[in-house]
């Protein structure tokens, strides 16, 4: 970094003891003489950690701005996040993130009214651990349950809870190894389908984190007699998620292997049946139950996406009908509502969410509020609503309720600077393009002030990412 003429001087890099190591890897002598450092919790390693940031602060805090920046920075910082929307009932549950809190919290409020939320599970608060943090969270179909999982240290070995909302009380279900767990109720919160990784210490090394199988548990039954659901995975790296039909008849697995392929299963529950809705097919497949059929976003036969829909007793991919087609969009999601399904699609890196009726009739185009991106796109069969996280470059992640009026700032985060970065802040962000030296063309956004009126002489920050050749 540079440092003011009239600013302090640098004072030395603190010096670290190395030794002389070199290693054969494949062939070839690999000089290692830092490998000392490895440990991060040897007294070498700290000391040296403890000099280089003294070393740092001594400059940077020297700097006359530095104290205003970071003000700045931990006001921006503080204006809350609202992420992960699942609705459950008349309720609408996210994680959520504001001021001082480092982990985000699970909130409730009302799907229907606006209004303020209530926190029911803080993690930090209820382990006493600053890095504790809720993995997954996923609420019964009326909204009175909620099963969640919490880890600590980023490890992700969360243990299935189950809170009642109501009272805050904890159900006495407790299920371990359920790091990113799928979780499907049943209608009538008597149980749930779940996924559940094998014990650590029963498997060898090189299967820990691996064999994700299905299971079914009872309400209040040890999870050690929970029936097996599924577990004939192709290989140990499938990964396996779950979804239920609103009756509770129909369980669908996808099995993902890899990024480019996801086998569906569909379950009659009733009779045992099993249908083979794709399987081996290097296509990404995302289906769920409406009604007497299914309805899905698919890669198969369209690398953009498609959506898809067959009756429920004929569901392979034979069957499939396509009801929205691919188009110069790439389908990012959909959700299905009362009356309506919503579509989210994205061009260069710009979210757009379209309404068509259940048959794929195009609507209308849901306005949002600026270029921006969607997340989290979850939707009610018993209304027609739907919610989502929306950030942009002017926004934090905010949760957004959408129905046939319009879309409504569902969250209401304090925002700072008296809505500077809100919904009617006055910065502009707009998507410009220019060719590039062999006459590609290359899409930017252009942040400013609504005051600011660009020039070729107006200062500005340029930043760029690339990646993935």
């Amino acid at each position: 970094m540079s440092v003011p003429e009239d600013g302090p001087s640098i004072p030395p890099a603190p010096v670290i003891r190395h030794e002389p190591r070199t290693e054969m890897i494949h062939g070839v002598p690999v000089a290692d003489p830092f490998r000392i450092l490895e440990d991060p919790d040897s007294p070498l390693t700290r000391e040296w950690i403890d000099a280089q940031n003294e070393r740092t602060a001594s400059v940077l805090d020297a700097l006359p701005a530095r104290a205003e920046l970071r003000g700045r920075l931990a006001s921006l910082l503080s204006a809350g996040s609202s992420v992960a929307c699942a609705v459950g009932g008349g309720r609408v549950f996210s994680l959520e993130r504001w001021g001082t809190h480092d982990q985000s919290v699970l909130v409730v409020r009302s799907a229907t009214e606006a209004g303020p939320a209530r926190t029911i599970v803080d993690p930090h608060r209820a382990t006493g651990d600053p890095t504790a943090a809720i993995d997954w969270f996923r609420p019964s179909p009326d909204g009175s349950l909620v099963a969640y999982g919490v880890s600590t240290g980023g490890d992700e070995r969360s243990t299935l809870r189950v809170l009642d909302v109501e009272t805050g009380e904890h159900r006495r279900d407790t299920i371990p190894h359920t790091r990113a767990c799928s979780i499907a109720w049943m209608p009538d919160n008597s149980g749930f389908a779940y996924t559940r990784y094998p014990d650590p210490s029963t498997l060898p090394p090189e299967d820990q984190g691996y064999w994700r199988k299905a299971y079914w548990h009872r309400m209040g039954e040890d999870w050690r007699r929970d029936d097996l659901v599924f577990g004939d995975l192709p290989d140990k790296t499938a990964w396996t998620n779950l979804s239920l039909s609103p009756d509770g008849r129909w369980l669908m697995l996808h099995l993902s292997l890899g990024w480019s392929r996801v086998d569906v299963l569909l379950i009659d529950r009733r009779s045992g049946a099993r249908i083979t809705m794709i399987e081996g097919v290097d296509a990404v497949s995302s289906f769920v139950v409406v009604g007497d059929a299914v309805v899905g976003l698919t890669t198969f036969g369209a690398d953009r996406g498609r959506i898809v829909a067959a009756p429920l007793t004929t569901a392979w991919h034979d069957h499939w009908q396509t009801i929205v087609a691919e188009s110069d969009r790439v389908i990012d999601a959909f959700v299905p509502t009362s009356s309506s399904l919503l579509v989210l699609s994205s061009s260069a890196a710009v979210a757009r969410l379209d309404r068509h009726d259940h048959r794929g009739v195009h609507l209308a185009e849901v306005p949002l509020p600026e270029l921006g991106s969607l997340a989290g796109l979850e939707g009610s069969l018993d209304r027609d609503e739907a919610f989502f996280s929306f950030t942009s470059f002017a926004r934090p992640p905010t949760m957004l309720r959408w129905t046939a009026d319009g879309v409504r700032d569902w969250s209401r985060l304090r925002q700072h600077d008296g809505g500077r970065l809100g919904p009617t802040g006055t910065y502009v962000v707009e998507q410009v393009r220019y060719p590039s030296t062999d006459g590609t063309e290359i899409s930017m956004f252009v942040i400013r002030d609504e005051h600011t009126r660009p020039t070729p002489t107006t200062p500005c920050v340029l930043t760029g990412y690339g990646g993935f050749s």
